[in-house]
């Protein structure tokens, strides 16, 4: 998106639902969409953090900008300041999130390590 000079936001979602954590070793892929879509039904917790993640979504959705009045800022992304927003037990703007791993998967990728065999 820096080549046609459009923002870009990065989230990781880390929020496991009350009734099943600590069964489970984290969020599934996907998990994150009955948050999104604020479907939960479950504990107190589990429906505020869908009322966020889907004010995050109806915001981005209307103004293509994730960030409703009042939330946790959610910053855009840029290599230089390297900073996502983990939606987990908290919200929190994390900077550097996973830099080892991540610079580790895009080295073993451009030397061809990921492709098909």
């Amino acid at each position: 998106m820096a080549l046609v000079n459009q923002p870009v936001w990065f989230d990781f979602f880390s929020y496991v639902p009350e009734k099943i954590r600590g069964t489970v070793p984290g969020v599934a892929h996907g998990g994150e969409l009955s948050f999104g879509f604020n479907f939960q039904s479950g504990s107190e917790a589990d429906r505020r953090m869908a009322e966020q993640v889907s004010a995050f979504w109806v915001q981005f959705a209307k103004t293509g900008n994730p960030n409703p009045p009042g939330k946790t800022e959610w910053p855009s992304y840029t290599a230089s300041s390297d900073q996502i927003l983990e939606l987990g037990e908290e919200i929190v703007v994390r900077t550097h999130f996973r830099k080892v791993q991540l610079d580790y998967a895009e080295s073993a990728w451009r030397k061809g390590e990921f492709r098909d065999r």
